[in-house]
């Protein structure tokens, strides 16, 4: 990088990477805050401690600690809220683990919360 002490500010894979898990946390208990008060029939919301993993190039099996949240409905198949989320307009990218629909906040930059947010309104009854 031409310049790297700006690196970390201005791409935001290095931003997520490199984020202190307590900055994660505090992300992921503001987006459960939200996701709690859309009030969805049926669904559960709780954080969960894991890990997300680098992905491929120099560093395939390196674990990085983060903050989940944790989504299970008593009306969806995890695998069919996964596949709704993701085939939205701006798609919402989960795991699934244990019959957990999974949120990884290193994924997810707080000015997305807004499209979370709304993607997960569709869900809501009419």
């Amino acid at each position: 990088y031409l310049h790297p002490d700006r690196a970390l500010s201005r791409i935001r894979t290095l931003r997520a990477l490199t984020a202190p898990l307590p900055d994660v946390t505090r992300l992921a208990r503001r987006l459960l805050a939200r996701l709690r008060k859309l009030d969805l029939p049926g669904f559960t919301f709780r954080l969960q401690k894991g890990v997300s993993l680098a992905g491929g190039g120099s560093l395939p099996t390196q674990e990085i600690p983060t903050m989940l949240i944790c989504i299970r409905s008593d009306s969806f198949p995890v695998n069919k809220l996964e596949e709704r989320l993701r085939g939205l307009s701006v798609p919402i990218i989960a795991r699934i683990a244990d019959d957990d629909l999974l949120l990884d906040l290193r994924t997810i930059a707080e000015d997305e919360f807004t499209w979370v947010k709304q993607g997960f309104l569709t869900f809501k009854p009419s």
